[in-house]
């Protein structure tokens, strides 16, 4: 709803969570802040690489950054870790 900080105490108070990191990657993509995104976005992973969806959601942010190409590798280690996922 437009407050920052309020966003960011919710966010930290969530911890070590793979979707906490995701959610915070996409925040940090829409704040304009791409390389904090990028290391939220591949924490959520280190976290649970087996889950497809940090690689889905870090796939369409850089399909936001038209890097395509890495997109579609995201894509597709998600479709690896689970092909009837979504």
């Amino acid at each position: 709803m437009g407050d920052s900080a309020k966003a960011d105490e919710h966010i930290a108070r969530g911890g070590r969570f793979v979707d906490c990191y995701r959610f915070k990657g996409d925040i940090s993509d829409h704040r304009g802040n791409w390389e904090q995104a990028q290391k939220d976005y591949a924490m959520a992973v280190s976290l649970a690489p087996s889950i497809p969806s940090s690689y889905e959601s870090w796939g369409e942010a850089l399909a936001r950054h038209a890097n395509y190409a890495a997109a579609l590798e995201k894509f597709r280690q998600a479709n690896a870790h689970s092909p009837h996922w979504a």
